[in-house]
Order: structure tokens, then C-alpha cells, then sequence
């Protein structure tokens, strides 16, 4: 996968082939400036401006994405983006089309019935051997931007968990959670620089170092992030069943869990400020 000086790399590639291995994930990080999370998402997508012509996002209108879309805008840069719309997504998309109307954001737009939706998320996913159903939607998207010459960013990465059977209560949990979805198109097609949280050390650290952790999720996220308050996607039933009914329920296979503060404690030895 493609991430700044390869500091995290999964072995989605060797899954691809050999689904019977569990995921996993590699940490090797750099020395890095730490200028604040507001700050180190500038940096970073005006990094990724520089390097990657014609930028699409996968743009759900969940939070990740909407702050990553408001981050480009905010500072200028061009970045389109394309959404998904299913029968099963109209409550998330609504967030969406919100925004890009509110800001005059030009947008693009797939739409799919139900059928054709779940066909073209397990063709994506299921059927090339991974877990999530869900997890492919980006490479729809990226199928379409391949056809436009251009390169598609994602608003996936965050480490955040509130899995029952790990989580108590539905804050985010101290202990993080890698999930192998969030990563299928670096193994799909890995010319894109794919999830946002995870392309840089400066931006995934000061993540997980500056998000609350005593309030729930969404609330957590959306005050980091300084975007509205939104519930998560939501799933109809159909989907949910299909969702739930694929492989088995062994979660920690295609997740892996690292205690927050530990990895802090590695990463702190990488971090400067910048300033003497």
C-alpha cells in the first residue's frame, strides 16, 4: 500500500491470495514534526495535491470523509467527490449532498439499486476473498476513477473501536482497532494513495492523540474535526442480514488491536515539534 516513507503496510496482498491467513498489520515509523492535528491534515493534503493529479474522494458524508473534503476546500485545492447511492445509504449521502450544495463543491454520483449494489460490493470483496461486504465500496469508485485518469483518496484509516465483546460502552475504545477493510483498495490497486489517516505519521499520531476517549464516537470525531454532528450509515435490513451472514464472526482475524497508549509510547521517540 502507499503510505508516506511506508511507514504502515498490511499483508492485504498475500490475503488476496490466501484468505485462510489472519490480517496483518506493520508499523515502522520515521522521525516526524507534530505541528498538531488542524495542521499536519493541511500539510498532508497539500502533499497529496502536489503529487497526485485529478484527486477524487470517496466521499460518504460520515465524518472522515466530510473532514478530509473540508480540509481540501478549506485551503483551495482541488479534490472531486464521488458518491455512492444506494437504497441502503440515503441517511449518510443526505450529509453529502449538504455540504457540496452548501459550499458549491461540484460532485460526482454513482447510483445503484439494491441488487446491483450487493452484486458490486461482493464482486469487489467477498468474491476476490476478503471479509466485509461493506469494504467494497472505494473500488467501485475506483473503477470510475480509473476511467477519468485520476487518483482516488479515501477517508478511511481511523484506528477507532466500539466492537462489542471489545468495547463496554460505545465511547471509542483506548485499545485501537486496524480493520482490513479500510485498506482493500491498496490491494485492488495500490497507484492510489488510498486512506487518509494512515498516509502520514504526523496526521495518524496526533489522531490518536488529541481524540477524546471518555465521549461517544460520532461526538468524539465530529468535535476533532469541527463538522456537524451525524449519525453513522444506515443499513437496512437486507444489507445488515447479508452483512452479518458472511464467513464467520471471528472479528479478531480480520482486525488487529493495539493498546493506544503503547503505541504512543513508541511513537513519542519519533516526535519533535519542530521548534528548539
Amino acid at each position: 500500500m502507499t503510505t508516506k516513507n511506508s511507514w504502515f503496510t498490511t499483508n492485504l496482498n498475500e490475503r488476496s491470495i490466501n484468505n485462510l491467513i489472519d490480517f496483518e498489520i506493520t508499523i515502522k515509523p520515521y522521525e516526524f514534526i507534530d505541528k498538531g492535528f488542524h495542521k499536519n491534515c493541511e500539510l498532508l493534503a497539500i502533499q497529496l495535491y502536489e503529487k497526485y493529479d485529478n484527486l477524487h474522494l470517496c466521499y460518504s458524508g460520515g465524518s472522515d470523509s466530510e473532514f478530509v473534503l473540508k480540509t481540501f476546500t478549506n485551503l483551495g485545492l482541488k479534490i472531486t467527490p464521488v458518491i455512492i447511492l444506494t437504497p441502503y445509504n440515503h441517511r449518510e449521502s443526505a450529509y453529502a449532498f449538504k455540504y457540496c450544495k452548501e459550499n458549491d463543491i461540484k460532485f460526482e454520483i454513482l447510483k445503484y439499486n439494491s441488487e446491483d449494489a450487493i452484486f458490486e460490493m461482493k464482486k469487489k470483496s467477498l468474491d476476490i476473498g476478503f471479509y466485509s461486504l461493506l469494504g467494497g465500496m472505494p473500488m467501485m469508485i475506483c473503477d470510475y476513477v480509473n476511467a477519468v485518469g485520476g487518483k482516488l483518496l479515501t477517508g478511511y484509516g481511523d484506528p477507532f473501536s466500539i466492537i462489542p465483546g471489545i468495547v463496554t460502552d460505545d465511547n471509542i475504545s483506548s485499545t485501537l482497532e486496524f480493520s482490513e477493510w479500510d485498506y482493500y483498495l491498496d490491494a485492488y490497486d495500490n497507484s492510489h494513495p488510498s486512506g487518509f489517516f494512515t498516509y502520514s505519521l504526523p496526521v495518524f499520531y496526533s489522531l490518536i492523540n488529541e481524540m477524546q476517549y471518555d465521549v461517544q464516537m460520532s461526538k468524539a470525531k465530529c468535535d476533532l474535526y469541527g463538522i456537524e454532528s451525524r449519525i453513522k450509515m444506515f443499513y437496512d435490513k437486507e444489507l445488515y442480514d447479508t452483512f452479518r451472514s458472511i464467513k464467520n464472526d471471528d472479528i479478531k482475524k480480520y482486525n488487529k488491536f493495539i493498546d493506544k497508549t503503547k503505541l504512543l509510547t513508541i511513537l513519542n521517540s519519533y516526535r519533535s515539534t519542530g521548534e528548539n
